[in-house]
């Protein structure tokens, strides 16, 4: 899960605009209890924003949102980052071998990715240029392992509102 939560009551973790961060967490489950909550810590924990984030199948291969602009631009108090979606490898409680998505931009925001249970369509909450709202729902096929060109469904899953957390089931619904 993620979460904005304080390291401690003396602690906390804000971006360079005074922003909350929210980081993932991860909870084991063993015998019937869940145990503590533990950062899975990046290169990316501290400084900015790690938002929600998809398990493939695999147990071991995270997408996850992020701030795409990492570089001295994003220090400055005045600037307004964009979101993107990252791929990366989970080692232990470390997110590790971080990569941006094909389409991440600074005109537009990609989130909240939803990755199928066979790791080939991946479907997240964009504002890019043809949403028909504020952000629609859109979809990207794995072809040869390279990511097709973002599709918009369309009406009815797309309103003139805000389509934001896709989520797809193991059974491809």
């Amino acid at each position: 899960y993620c979460s904005d939560s304080r390291y401690s009551g003396f602690m906390d973790r804000t971006s360079f605009d005074g922003s909350r961060l929210y980081n993932q967490y991860l909870v084991q489950l063993a015998d019937s209890t869940w145990g503590e909550p533990v950062l899975l810590k990046s290169e990316r924990s501290y400084l900015f924003t790690n938002g929600p984030a998809s398990v493939a199948g695999d147990g071991k291969t995270i997408y996850f949102t992020s701030d795409v602009e990492t570089g001295k631009a994003a220090q400055k108090s005045t600037f307004r980052n964009k979101q993107g979606i990252f791929r990366a490898e989970i080692s232990g409680n470390e997110i590790v071998s971080i990569e941006p998505f094909k389409y991440n931009s600074l005109t537009y925001n990609l989130m909240h990715p939803s990755i199928s249970a066979d790791g080939k369509r991946i479907y997240f909450s964009s504002d890019m240029k043809g949403s028909l709202g504020r952000s629609d729902i859109y979809y990207c096929d794995l072809v040869d392992g390279e990511w097709s060109a973002p599709v918009n469904p369309g009406a009815p899953v797309n309103t003139q509102n805000r389509e934001s957390f896709p989520y797809v089931h193991e059974s491809g619904k």
